[in-house]
């Protein structure tokens, strides 16, 4: 036969049906609707293709692979939520559709303090981050700075949350 050359053997059909078979049944588990079931099989499609791709991959640098794998599963997950979002599976569309119209970004959806918010709080992750990685790790612990710089991120993180939180108008019972 030409072009691919793929061989399957019944040990990886049968692994790969009961992958799909136990993301769907679990996505079932989740509500009794298609788009729970398709949020099963999405998980699945996506492991799949984890565990056919990985090898290509190894080649790269350590520290590079954690990023890749980081920041694939964070938006894997993240567009998982809009499944348990939508009522139906033509809403999970529509808002997948809206997700792609970048002509909607103009607009800021949220105070402009959350988005700063949510940047410090990108920012002292990515420091920490830092830090646990043995090139600066390693210089931060010989001078017994790791612990004392990890409580100042995390300190100057939370301190930069209550500066531009401001307070939310609540609901009347707790205004009493």
């Amino acid at each position: 036969m030409g072009g691919l050359d793929i061989q399957f053997s019944r040990h990886s059909v049968r692994a790969t049906v009961a992958l799909f078979s136990a993301w769907f049944i679990m996505g079932l588990w989740h509500g009794a609707s298609w788009n729970f079931a398709l949020w099963g099989l999405r998980h699945a499609t996506f492991i799949y293709a984890h565990r056919k791709t990985n090898r290509y991959f190894a080649p790269l640098p350590a520290p590079l692979r954690g990023v890749r794998g980081w920041g694939t599963t964070l938006s894997v997950v993240m567009l998982g939520w809009i499944f348990f979002r939508a009522r139906s599976v033509t809403t999970a569309l529509g808002l997948y559709a809206r997700l792609f119209d970048f002509g909607s970004y103009r607009h800021l959806g949220f105070r402009k303090t959350q988005y700063l918010i949510v940047f410090a709080i990108m920012l002292a992750m990515l420091l920490l981050r830092l830090l646990s990685t043995n090139r600066f790790g390693d210089f931060f612990a010989r001078y017994g700075l790791r612990e004392p710089t990890e409580i100042l991120v995390l300190s100057g993180t939370i301190f930069a949350v209550f500066i531009f939180l401001h307070p939310v108008s609540q609901f009347i019972y707790f205004q009493f």
